[in-house]
């Protein structure tokens, strides 16, 4: 059993201990130690890095009552090593941990919501609850009363229980079944079990600040932030705000206004855009009809752009077959090549063979209906031959047609 020092010591940041086991897991070198300051990632919060006689822990992880630290070297067993964590992270997680158990328990009792999830990650911090999504009043209420916790500065102090004892604690939720239960309390306001790190006194947390409510599992999923991430954040917010009222020459106070009326300029120049590209496809379309050549009794369009859109000419070849007795073959090239087949109604021909042939002979990848089929693939050197072989088999079948 390696002795967790960061139960009892979570604000030191060097410590002296003994290699007990050292070896290779899969890529990974490990050392068990016989005490330890790095936190290994349990209950939702990640863990410490840092480094062992200059070498750097990259992962901790707790292990049948070991506890193992990952590294980019070796170190020998038996050694007596020092040991340093990264304060900076370290910090930074008791003020989200201990920020957490402040939120939940401020949730439980305005809600009587449960907390039922929690996740520390590298950007944000969440917790899901087991109600649905609360209020923006209530939500700024639940904020106000989690921050004058923090204000009034309440010792956060940790004790051990055991299951006979544990039930005299006013938990917010009962415990896991363990020999040994760690209670995190926040002076009288919040009991948890819990085996993380937390600051000492609510005023170290700084700021708690919910960023997002969202709909999650039936429940919702609170996103917050605390400390020095909340800080962080304010200042990047508060920067894209001043560019954005830079750029748009307005106050923040009418930066929504502002960005609600460009988007309504912006749906109707949309389309507007869109009615002027179909009014030119038709004309395009009717361009393309008029200078068809004849074969048999049907109409034959070959069309090649180099740098249209694949959907615009899906739906210039519609535009054309809609006319009677055509059949159009279209051409894209450039970096992906994509030939579009398409006929009338009143064509009686398959196009899908035609497409097939392409694949075979470029190595492409296409489907499609009797009437409407395409191929793609990647740029190819063969593939104005291959294009022309199927265009001569596609006339010798329109002459054939009765």
């Amino acid at each position: 059993m390696t002795k967790r020092l960061f139960d009892t010591l979570p604000n030191e940041t060097t410590f002296t201990a003994s290699v007990v086991k050292s070896g290779r897991e899969a890529d990974r070198f490990f050392a068990v130690l016989d005490q330890t300051l790095f936190y290994p990632t349990s209950g939702g919060q990640p863990h410490d890095t840092g480094l062992i006689n200059g070498i750097e822990v990259t992962d901790v992880a707790e292990k049948e009552g070991e506890i193992l630290h990952y590294l980019t070297e070796k170190i020998e067993e038996g050694l007596e090593v020092t040991g340093s964590i990264d304060w900076a992270r370290r910090n930074d997680h008791k003020q989200q941990h201990s920020g957490q158990h402040i939120l939940s328990q401020v949730f439980y009792q305005t809600l009587k919501a449960d907390t039922i999830g929690f996740h520390l990650g590298r950007q944000d911090v969440t917790i899901d609850l087991n109600v649905p999504v609360p209020s923006v009043d209530h939500l700024h209420e639940v904020e106000a009363l989690a921050n004058d916790i923090v204000r009034k500065n309440f010792g956060i102090k940790t004790s051990l229980h055991t299951p006979e004892t544990v039930y005299a604690v006013p938990l917010r939720k009962p415990p896991v079944n363990q020999t040994e239960i760690r209670i995190v309390e926040v002076a009288g306001f919040d009991y948890s079990a819990c085996c993380g790190t937390h600051v000492s006194q609510t005023g170290e947390i700084g700021l708690i600040k919910i960023i997002k409510a969202e709909k999650y599992k039936g429940g919702c999923r609170i996103t917050f932030l605390c400390g020095q991430r909340a800080l962080a954040d304010y200042q990047k917010r508060l920067e894209i705000l001043k560019r954005l009222s830079e750029r748009l020459s307005v106050p923040d106070a009418e930066l929504a206004d502002q960005v609600t009326q460009l988007q309504e300029k912006n749906k109707a120049a949309l389309k507007q855009i869109k009615a002027l590209q179909e009014e030119l496809m038709s004309y395009q379309a009717q361009d393309l009809v008029f200078k068809a050549e004849v074969y048999g009794e049907t109409k034959f369009v070959a069309h090649t752009e180099t740098n249209g859109n694949p959907k615009s000419l899906q739906q210039l070849v519609r535009t054309v077959i809609a006319s009677p007795k055509i059949c159009m073959m279209v051409v894209l090239e450039g970096e992906t090549w994509q030939v579009v087949l398409g006929r009338s109604q009143d064509v009686n021909l398959d196009v899908r063979p035609f497409v097939q042939q392409l694949c075979d002979g470029l190595n492409g990848r296409g489907g499609g209906s009797p009437s409407l089929a395409q191929a793609s693939g990647p740029s190819n050197p063969e593939l104005s031959n291959q294009v022309q072989l199927v265009k001569q088999a596609l006339i010798k079948a329109l002459e054939t047609l009765h």
